[in-house]
């Protein structure tokens, strides 16, 4: 089984569409963990119209916040694989099925990952992200040291991931110590005890928009961020399992930088097109 984990809070505008192309998915044994953070909109009277028994609807005591509620779902979880969601990404129909087929040929594989599309508000493509050229399997810790030495997620967001329950098991929670990058956190963690499978297929579309909360971040909680930078570090140099030395650390943070200013124009460019439209 599958375990497709939807945390929720105010997605009223896309969670019907995030819900139906995870239901829609060639691959049938799954089920659907939704958890919502006490959202203020009509969230929840959409999800309750979906008569599907592979379906499980929460509803917080209190507001947890974004990776505490993914901690929450995965607790939840029954599957053997766990798919991250957000309420407003999209699954393409096969995207389950190539991923599970990659797990299940590679049992030293801890997650595999896809190329993925951006979208914005209207559905429309304003980029394809993809790591390499071709589909392939890649050392774990190799990548982990890749992405730090990069400045930024190489991995992707979390509807491009597919990890193995039994894994996230040993490397434990979220990160509370992190603002925005505990995701990230956790697939460099998962790499460290297992590789890392890339599918070179636009198997999920992750979507930029003014409501989205990772687009506001990078307008308003830049700060945020390169505390979190430096934060995973100072963690993963201290773990010592992979070797960073203090050029590795200096060049990471000036490409960090690097990225997030390119990332700030391109967002505010994209949103002001929309606010044209």
């Amino acid at each position: 089984m599958v375990s497709i984990c939807i945390p929720v809070y105010n997605g009223e505008l896309y969670i019907y569409k995030t819900l139906n192309s995870a239901l829609n998915q060639t691959y049938k044994n799954i089920e659907i963990i939704i958890f919502d953070d006490c959202s203020t909109d009509n969230s929840a009277e959409i999800i309750k119209t979906f008569d599907d028994c592979r379906i499980t609807y929460h509803l917080n005591d209190k507001n947890y916040g974004a990776f505490l509620n993914f901690q929450k779902c995965i607790e939840a979880c029954n599957g053997e694989f766990i798919k991250l969601l957000n309420h407003d990404d999209l699954l393409r129909p096969n995207a389950i099925e190539k991923q599970v087929n990659v797990l299940i040929n590679n049992p030293d594989v801890s997650l595999c990952i896809t190329a993925t599309n951006v979208i914005n508000e209207f559905d429309k493509i304003i980029m394809k992200r993809q790591l390499y050229r071709k589909s392939l399997k890649i050392n774990g810790k190799r990548l982990a040291k890749k992405t730090l030495l990069y400045g930024r997620n190489i991995y992707g967001e979390p509807s491009t991931v597919l990890f193995r329950k039994d894994k996230s098991r040993l490397i434990g929670n979220f990160n509370k110590e992190l603002y925005i990058s505990n995701d990230l956190d956790y697939w460099i963690r998962l790499s460290y005890v297992g590789d890392v499978y890339y599918i070179n297929e636009f198997l999920s579309d992750w979507r930029l928009s003014q409501t989205n909360d990772t687009s506001r971040l990078f307008f308003k909680k830049f700060k945020l961020l390169f505390i979190d930078w430096n934060i995973l570090l100072k963690k993963h140099s201290k773990l010592n399992i992979i070797k960073l030395n203090t050029f590795d650390i200096f060049i990471s943070k000036t490409l960090f930088i690097i990225m997030i200013i390119i990332k700030l124009f391109f967002i505010k460019i994209e949103i002001r097109k929309n606010k044209i439209k």
